[in-house]
Parts: C-alpha cells; structure tokens; sequence
C-alpha cells in the first residue's frame, strides 16, 4: 500500500462488481436488459490513466412503499409501528424485566427475531402499536388472516389472550393457552393464523385497528416471535371461538 501512496507500484485491483449510478438501480449484473452501471464489472484504474471521473451522485432514490400487512419482520416493526411492553396501563419500549422483557434472537439470520419473556409477576402484555389507526375491513371482508411465526420456549403458566385493539375499551382476541402449550411441546416454529374476522367477532372495530398484535397474560411465558403479518393465509387457520 505504502508503494502504491508514493508511486513506486501500480494499482492492479479491478472492481469485483458492478458499481451501480444510482442507489435503486437493479440491473447491475453482466447479461441484464440495459445493463449500464456506473462502473462495469472489472472497472479499475492504473497510474497511466488520467483518472478524471464525475463525482459520484449523492441523490437517494426515494424509500420503497412499506408493506401495510407486515407487523413484525426482520427483528423489528414494519414501518410506522412500535413494540411496547409492560402493565396494560404503563407500556413503554424498554419497561426493565420486572414484568416483561423483549431480547433480540436469531433464527435464519442475526437479530432477525424479539424473543418475548412474562415474569409472572404481574399481568403484562407485548403488544405491536400503530402510529396512526389502520383500516382493516377490506382485509377483513377478503378474508385475510394475522400469520405468526413463533417458537415457544416455555409453556404459559396461566391464560394467555391474542388480542386486537382499537382504543379506550374497545378490543377483542381469543384464548391461545392450550394452543401454546402444545407448541412448547413440538420445541419447533410453529404457525399460527387467526382470521381476521375472528376479532371482529369479538368485538374488535377493525375500521380503527390501533394495536393490530397482543399477547396478554398474567403468568409466565416465553416466546420468540419471527414475524406478524396480515396475509391471504397459506395453511390451516384457528377456529372462530
């Protein structure tokens, strides 16, 4: 390196890849239709060129539009929700592990999941927020369903509430006890889909959905949650009840 700072060796590095114009583009590999990167694959310089390029763009392509259904993907919230924890009445996103705790996990890659441990000490609940009230009733007339990914590491010790809100005494949801209770026994992922109809059954105004995920429970429980979606089901789904 210190050759090459003084001149007394030449660059050999090439660019192993395409070096794209613009931070969006996608056809950036040799063989794509209009394959026309900034730099080509095997770009590089040597001390005879003249080394006279355009400065690189600083323009940021504008974000791609979120995906609405995703509530919980890739160790964190889709896009304009929050995980809280904590006493129903005094959610916060970092509460201390006195009732409720949240830990990042992995399952297909670093950090891709939250795993979710209840105390026992006192009721609690882990509960995915809105930023502003969805409307699900068109999901809820196609009959779309909240697919969870999760592995229970330990079986709850009281009842255990999957929940939807929306608002001041305004929510619905289903007991899943026995449902995880025999998950905790398989010691494997498991998926869980609820039609969404199920919470408007029990109540639920899904015109104004502000918590579209909860689990509730005033027992201990232990659970790794690897996404929350709202999603044209792709198996089996959970009985109204």
């Amino acid at each position: 390196m210190a050759d090459i700072l003084f001149g007394k060796a030449d660059f050999r590095g090439k660019l192993p890849y395409s070096w794209p114009r613009s931070s969006d583009q996608t056809a950036v590999n040799i063989g794509d239709a209009n394959y026309d990167p900034l730099f080509a694959y095997g770009f590089g310089l040597s001390f005879a060129d003249k080394g006279d390029l355009s400065p690189l763009t600083e323009e940021r392509a504008s974000a791609a539009i979120a995906d609405p259904g995703t509530l919980f993907a890739a160790g964190k919230p889709g896009s304009g929700r929050r995980l809280l924890l904590g006493a129903p009445d005094a959610l916060s996103t970092n509460p201390g592990p006195q009732l409720i705790e949240a830990r990042p996990a992995d399952r297909a890659a670093q950090e891709d999941s939250v795993r979710l441990r209840w105390t026992g000490a006192g009721h609690a609940v882990a509960t995915i927020a809105q930023d502003t009230p969805a409307d699900l009733t068109r999901q809820t007339n196609g009959d779309l369903a909240l697919e969870l990914e999760i592995k229970v590491n330990a079986a709850p010790s009281a009842d255990v509430s999957l929940l939807m809100g929306c608002g001041t005494n305004c929510a619905g949801g289903i007991p899943v006890r026995s449902l995880l209770t025999e998950a905790a026994k398989l010691d494997k992922w498991t998926r869980i889909a609820v039609p969404l109809r199920c919470f408007e059954k029990s109540g639920v105004d899904m015109a104004r959905v502000e918590t579209p995920l909860t689990f509730a429970t005033a027992g201990s429980l232990d659970i790794t949650l690897s996404s929350a979606r709202i999603v044209s089901p792709s198996g089996p789904q959970l009985a109204c009840k």
